[in-house]
């Protein structure tokens, strides 16, 4: 209970320091910062003129272009944010994009070494550089890593020497709409501490475990594996094949014609 107590407060310190940075700064989409403008390519599923992901050419994967889940799955009461982790789960499995269904939460590649370092846990995210757990985690490992600290090329709030970092958060949101600065839910189980998860914080660029049933509301970031395109016709292909479909049903009512004579 007490573990539980400290994992809390170190999480609200977290959350805390993120707001307050957030109340001086908005983030935005910054040129020049990151790979975003060289890595993300834009998708519009439904040929509407806007962008409804972006294909990652770095990660091989599609981030939806809306960062934040924007309620909660069927059957709960409207308006509440996910608080659970396996609500976001049943969110990006029941997601319908235009067609495109299949969707996922971000994961974390596990390496169970990196869930105590020096020996303190990695739910305590403050104790630790490096690695998977805690500030400056491993992009490699991690898409939503990889995402804050290459994509967007935001820094930590805390250094790798244990300093805080001026002009660390989330900074640079790219051209993704509503990315927030909050904990984010992973697809990942922590192994061999089955009962935790992997979580990001989009508003310090930490990383740690956490408990699903914590009750506290994390962001759902849904993404798909591949580029999503290759499963969307392009629009002159979708007239072309109903100008054709209506050609050959034309013809078809002529011989129908033409044998009734």
């Amino acid at each position: 209970i007490m573990f539980q107590h400290l994992r809390h407060a170190v999480q609200f310190a977290i959350l805390a320091c993120g707001a307050a940075w957030v109340s001086g700064v908005h983030a935005a989409a910054i040129p020049g910062q990151g790979t975003w403008e060289s890595t993300l390519q834009a998708r519009d599923i439904d040929h509407d003129g806007k962008v409804d992901a972006y294909y990652d050419t770095s990660l091989n994967i599609t981030w939806l272009a809306d960062a934040y889940a924007d309620g909660p799955p069927a059957g709960f009461p409207p308006g509440r944010p996910i608080r659970f982790w396996s609500e976001a789960h049943e969110w990006t499995y029941n997601l319908n994009v235009d067609g495109i269904t299949g969707w996922r939460l971000p994961t974390v590649i596990n390496d169970p070494s990196a869930l105590t370092l020096g020996g303190r846990s990695c739910a305590d995210p403050a104790s630790t550089m490096g690695s998977l757990c805690g500030f400056n985690s491993d992009p490699s490992q991690s898409e939503l890593a990889h995402m804050f600290y290459v994509t967007l090329g935001n820094q930590a709030l805390v250094s790798t020497s244990g300093e805080s970092q001026p002009g660390g958060g989330l900074s640079n949101t790219g051209p993704f709409s509503d990315l927030r600065p909050d904990w984010y839910w992973t697809e990942t189980r922590a192994n061999p501490v089955g009962k935790y998860v992997w979580m990001f914080a989009m508003n310090s660029g930490a990383q740690f475990v956490t408990d699903p049933m914590d009750g506290i509301p994390y962001g759902a970031w849904a993404v798909h594996d591949g580029d999503i395109a290759a499963a969307v016709p392009e629009a002159d292909t979708v007239l072309l094949a109903a100008s054709g479909a209506l050609v050959m049903a034309a013809w078809a009512r002529t011989r129908r014609r033409r044998g009734s004579v």
